[in-house]
């Protein structure tokens, strides 16, 4: 019974290290999904101000 107790008791430690590196690997996944959508919005400015460059230069030159 002993045994069985502590087999149990291992296995909860054991399940609250792997819930603890599942929790730190989400933090991690949260953290570059705004950092990736931070870039992105980064590049749709970017992408508007060289349309807008190509239109002046478009209407300018033609």
């Amino acid at each position: 019974m002993a045994d069985s107790v502590a087999q149990v008791k291992d296995a909860s430690v054991k399940i609250e290290e792997i819930q603890g590196q599942v929790m730190t690997s989400l933090e991690s996944i949260s953290s570059s999904t705004e950092e990736n959508a931070a870039g992105m919005e980064e590049v749709s400015a970017n992408s508007e101000e060289v349309i807008a460059t190509m239109n002046w230069f478009n209407e300018n030159i033609s």
